[in-house]
């Protein structure tokens, strides 16, 4: 399986990114030419401290900011700029007040938006699942020390704490690479790229405007960076390769 990730390769640079985001964003956006869009960010935090869209913020986009935790720095943003909307929930796919899409829908989000960073270090399957939302390019935090085959979900027991859920054997705190990619898939996206904490998703229909000759039909997890898994299953990634 030939290891495809120029995305990432290139074009990786952080401004207030983890691990090369900015630079991809930037370098996708450039590619369907668009240069003010509209982005939804579930799990902002502060809205800039390893923020994939506080750069977005600063270029003029629309940012609708959605955070769990009530904090002065998201409000302090908003303030400064009058192009960031946000709200202090935590998301859910569940029917309640919490719901994904009436959180959404409460806060006038676009049925077709361009961009969604979802980092929520629980269910960012389930809340893909229900999304009835269309955005054209999804970046989407996985953890990156589960064996990609292995379909690893967020465990979803509350008698156990996410410390408890972290040390499981796989961790069962974040959901791993397999079933994000494949309720992506399934939901009409391609995989275009990653880096070692974020898989980056293209809407089907815009593959051929990316106009990006290194993204090609992507084979099951061939973009995958195996730096954080463990000696066992380095192996057994090296094996699966090689086949």
């Amino acid at each position: 399986m030939e290891y495809n990730n120029i995305l990432y390769e290139r074009h990786s640079r952080d401004y207030t990114s983890q691990s090369g985001e900015d630079g991809m964003i930037e370098e996708i956006f450039k590619r369907l030419n668009i240069e003010k869009g509209v982005a939804v960010d579930i799990g902002a935090a502060d809205g800039r401290w390893y923020s994939n869209t506080y750069s977005l913020v600063l270029n003029g986009w629309e940012v609708f900011e959605i955070e769990g935790s009530d904090n002065d720095g998201l409000k302090l943003i908003a303030e400064e700029n009058s192009n960031v909307r946000y709200k202090f929930c935590y998301v859910s796919d569940e029917d309640n007040e919490r719901n994904i899409n009436k959180v959404l829908s409460e806060m006038n989000v676009p049925k077709e938006f361009d961009f969604l960073s979802i980092d929520i270090d629980s269910i960012e399957y389930w809340v893909l699942n229900i999304l009835e939302y269309s955005p054209k390019v999804i970046c989407v935090e996985i953890n990156p020390r589960i064996y990609p085959l292995d379909m690893v979900y967020h465990i979803r027991d509350e008698k156990l704490t996410k410390e408890e859920k972290c040390a499981l054997n796989p961790p069962q705190n974040v959901t791993g690479f397999g079933p994000i990619y494949k309720v992506c898939k399934e939901k009409g996206y391609h995989l275009i790229g990653c880096t070692n904490l974020n898989l980056f998703f293209l809407r089907n229909d815009l593959i051929e405007e990316f106009n990006y000759p290194e993204v090609t039909e992507v084979n099951e997890l061939s973009n995958f960076r195996p730096n954080s898994l463990n000696k066992q299953d380095k192996i057994k990634w090296k094996e699966y390769k090689n086949e």
